[in-house]
């Protein structure tokens, strides 16, 4: 699935502005890691027979089939941001330059230094190198991977405990299958 994921993903940077692939990229791995939850619940009772399940059983289940797939998803985007794509340094270099246009405007400057009084004494080519330093830190590879490890963690556990409170509260109520 993950290999699907990259597939999509690289056609959809060749279809759409980077804003808006990445969009989709978010969005079809939580629909996937959706999927893959849900299939894993629903195929778990239905070649179950006789063995009894725990909520925490289903919940082990169902994050350990989503946590397969985080973990191929990271490859792919370590492997599409890092050899497949310029996206993280266009970002980059269009964060710097819209930073370093704006603070040209002398109005602008002002406005940053009235919002920020901790750079009132700063030089408008400290502040766009202080700007370069940070943007070049916060929009890299290493955070892309970082953060989407903790996201795509985070939405694997809160749709796994989704699927498995739905199916154990709804799906199981009218079925034969013993539940504790």
């Amino acid at each position: 699935m993950a290999g699907m994921w990259l597939i999509a993903r690289v056609i959809a940077a060749q279809l759409m502005t980077i804003e808006n692939a990445k969009n989709f990229g978010v969005l079809s791995n939580v629909l996937l890691i959706l999927i893959l939850i849900f299939l894993t619940v629903f195929y778990k009772y239905k070649l179950k027979t006789v063995e009894k399940s725990t909520f925490l059983d289903d919940l082990k289940d169902s994050m350990k089939s989503a946590m397969k797939y985080v973990i191929g998803a990271i490859a792919a985007i370590a492997l599409f941001y890092g050899l497949l794509s310029n996206d993280v340094e266009t970002i980059r270099n269009s964060r710097i330059s819209t930073f370093n246009a704006e603070i040209q405007d002398d109005a602008n400057f002002t406005k940053i230094k009235a919002e920020h009084p901790e750079l009132k004494d700063m030089t408008k080519e400290q502040l766009m190198q202080t700007n370069q330093e940070n943007v070049e830190r916060y929009v890299s590879l290493h955070m892309q991977i970082i953060g989407s490890l903790l996201a795509l963690t985070f939405v694997s556990f809160a749709y796994s405990l989704l699927a498995v409170v739905i199916w154990r509260g709804f799906m199981l109520r009218n079925s034969n299958i013993p539940k504790t």
